[in-house]
């Protein structure tokens, strides 16, 4: 190695400075000329030589500053500054390897170089080497504690291998250099998020939307952390925001899709994942979420192409063939929805939400016993996981084999219900996690008050806010004044249940009543729009409780009938409330509810035998006749010829 370079004359040093001047303020054609003249005074000079390398790659010359690097390193092969420079141009010439030797060549010559140490952990992360990135970060930090792109590596570096407590601490050092800096806050509220610290990731994202408020991705973020809590509404106001600055933002919205999917309203998550799919073919997630839209709104075809999609990309991908296995089932394709359920859960069979969704597959095609095992591999995953229990319990035979088998059932409903109440466990969305009703105990000939109450007891147990009482909910005065009448239920369209009370809905004398129609979900048809024009008011329930229990109680009724308790699972949770006065159900499903909220049970007397009320929980009452007016159907048309038949 030679000597070190004579000293610059007083003229030409000045001219250095002038000309490294230029250079940091951009301004590149001064600084080229000047370092061009000076290498011709003085080409000998190490630093002249690097100025003019490092205008070279700053012009987007990267193979010329690259030659003059390593005419500089010949002479000076330890010079920390030439070997930075020479892996900055190795970088974007993509030779990463010679790259990362070179800024480790840097690091070694000068341990105290700030600017090399942090250029060869981005050059890590870059080569996916995030072990040795985040013990670099490890190592130099205790040199230069306050080197800010330090903490940055460490932080991306501990993300990347799931680190995320190590990540949290990373960024949280950054911030104290930086304060207020949005990226970092950013990137905390990311790893915050991930954490499960919310609140804390929603401060850090109001703080980046404060700081850039026409920026998308931090509305976005923000819409993160709020669904997250729970927020769905704020989650997507948002989220709108986010693709109103970007409309180009598939992320966007594609969380906007999750939002309006968290609050049941599906035709608006359709759409939403639409545009999330539009804008990106290939994106997984927002595939999967717009196809239990569409399966919510009777498109399961659309759902099953969309998923079929997702399969080829990624075949054996379990969420996509335990959402096939539903979109399936819709279309009473029940043998391939098995099939796909039983793939879903060998591609995870550790993962409790595959298999206990498997498990309910399973169970609706009265695969009992399969479906039971799938629901206890659930539970020892996740024993913390109401659901899964719940739904386990509920778990009964479509048709029993045999009398031995129902009494089997009915005992193992009755302990694992016991069980689940007294588990000190908490389920805080029944209406999206618990599909399920003890819907076939009507079916075994047995009396099931003590059975359905134990379920009873097992929900509220599990959450007690389904006994939510309606402030308005005490009897009113009369004063001469019409008896306001709620019907309410899932079924009120072309359904057994719409076609029972269609008429029951329309014929109730208006001079005494005044009669409201409250759909528990939003199926129209011919018999939907004759139940609702008959009727003095009609809407439909939010899908979510406690929206719905508010909405149901502003409708301030005397009386509210549920034509059925027990067929679906989001109008047996809401009757568990005090939402009127009087509570009536009737036999669209012929079985006691066990919910202490309902009062009376509307039967006839034909239907009921001899000492009937000990079956019920309810008040039972016994008309002469079937309480029903079913339309008459229209006769068919003729069929003219006998072969026709």
């Amino acid at each position: 190695m030679p000597d070190s370079p004579p000293p610059l004359s007083a003229a030409d040093a000045a001219a250095l400075r002038d000309t490294v001047a230029h250079f940091d303020a951009g301004r590149l054609d001064e600084a080229e000329r000047g370092a061009l003249a000076l290498r011709a005074r003085v080409p000998g000079n190490p630093d002249v030589r690097h100025l003019v390398a490092l205008i070279a790659l700053r012009r987007g010359r990267p193979a010329e500053a690259l030659a003059h690097v390593d005419g500089l390193l010949r002479e000076w092969p330890r010079d920390a500054f030439a070997l930075n420079t020479r892996g900055a141009a190795c970088q974007a010439l993509g030779r990463r390897e010679e790259a990362i030797a070179a800024y480790r060549a840097a690091v070694d010559a000068d341990p105290g170089y700030a600017d090399a140490a942090g250029n060869l952990g981005v050059a890590l992360l870059e080569a996916r080497r995030q072990e040795e990135a985040l013990r670099l970060a490890g190592e130099a930090l205790s040199r230069m504690p306050g080197f800010l792109p330090l903490r940055m590596v460490g932080g991306h570096a501990a993300l990347g291998l799931g680190r995320l407590e190590e990540a949290r601490a990373h960024y949280a050092g950054a911030l104290e250099l930086s304060p207020g800096h949005p990226a970092i806050l950013g990137m905390l509220g990311d790893v915050l998020h991930r954490l499960g610290r919310d609140e804390e990731a929603l401060a850090a994202f109001d703080s980046v939307v404060a700081a850039q408020p026409d920026a998308a991705g931090g509305h976005n973020n923000r819409g993160t952390a709020l669904l997250a809590l729970g927020r769905a509404a704020e989650a997507e106001a948002a989220f709108r925001r986010a693709t109103e600055l970007d409309p180009g933002l598939a992320a966007a919205w594609h969380n906007l899709a999750c939002a309006l999917q968290s609050q049941g309203r599906h035709e608006d998550c359709a759409r939403a994942g639409t545009r999330a799919i539009g804008l990106a073919p290939g994106f997984t997630e927002a595939a999967l979420t717009l196809s239990a839209a569409l399966n919510e709104t009777g498109r399961a075809p659309e759902a099953e192409s969309l998923l079929r999609g997702v399969l080829e990309r990624s075949p054996g991908h379990a969420r996509a063939l335990v959402t096939l296995a539903g979109s399936l089932g819709l279309s009473r394709r029940h043998g391939e929805a098995v099939e796909a359920a039983r793939q879903a859960a060998a591609a995870a069979p550790r993962d409790a939400a595959i298999l206990g969704a498997a498990a309910g597959v399973l169970a609706e095609d009265g695969r009992f016993e399969e479906a039971l095992a799938r629901y206890d591999a659930a539970i020892a995953l996740a024993p913390g996981d109401a659901a899964w229990r719940v739904l386990r319990a509920l778990a009964l035979p479509v048709v029993a084999p045999s009398v031995e088998a129902i009494a089997t059932a009915r005992e193992a409903l009755a302990h694992h219900a016991a069980q689940v109440a007294q588990g000190g466990l908490a389920l805080a969305d029944p209406e999206r996690r618990i599909g399920a009703t003890g819907f076939y105990l009507a079916y075994h000939g047995e009396p099931d008050l003590a059975l359905q109450r134990e379920v009873a007891r097992m929900h509220l147990a599990l959450h007690p806010a389904l006994a939510w009482q309606a402030p308005g909910a005490a009897p009113r005065a009369r004063r001469g004044r019409r008896l306001r009448v709620g019907f309410l239920s899932a079924f009120l369209h072309n359904h057994t249940i719409g076609k029972l009370f269609r008429g029951f809905v329309a014929g109730l004398d208006r001079a005494r009543f005044e009669v409201v129609v409250l759909h528990a979900r939003d199926r129209r048809d011919a018999v939907r729009e004759a139940i609702d024009a008959s009727a003095d008011a009609a809407f439909v329930l939010p899908t979510r409780l406690a929206p719905a229990r508010e909405a149901v109680a502003q409708a301030a009724l005397d009386v509210l009938f549920y034509p059925e308790i027990g067929m679906h699972a989001f109008t047996y949770f809401l009757s568990h409330a005090r939402l009127a006065p009087v509570q009536v159900t009737g036999w669209g499903h012929p079985d006691t509810t066990g919910v202490p909220a309902i009062d009376h049970f509307v039967s006839a007397a034909c239907l009921e035998p001899e000492g009937a009320q000990a079956h019920y929980g309810e008040r039972l009452a016994r008309f002469e006749r079937l309480p029903v007016f079913y339309e008459r159907p229209a006769p068919p048309p003729a069929l003219g010829v006998r072969a026709r038949l």
